[in-house]
């Protein structure tokens, strides 16, 4: 089976972020912290369950060869070498 993984590098202005000794990429966690800041009222179970649909949604479609695009973030697909 292949093993995909997904990066996000974005600019944050998140001092926390900007802190990070290893880089700016985002991590799957870091994506539930931030979901967590802006949906206070969900439980955080709940929107892991939320990150994780849309992952899946996102390696299903590129295992079909198809092609990912997130709107102001960018657009991912894989190529044969």
């Amino acid at each position: 089976m292949d093993n995909i993984v997904f990066g996000f590098v974005l600019n944050l202005s998140d001092p926390v972020e900007q802190n990070r000794s290893h880089s700016s990429a985002i991590l799957k966690g870091d994506l539930v912290v931030r979901l967590q800041q802006g949906f206070s009222q969900h439980m955080k179970k709940d929107l892991e369950t939320v990150v994780d649909v849309v992952f899946d949604a996102m390696i299903s479609a590129l295992k079909e060869k198809r092609r990912v695009e997130i709107r102001g973030i960018g657009s991912f697909s894989l190529h044969s070498a």
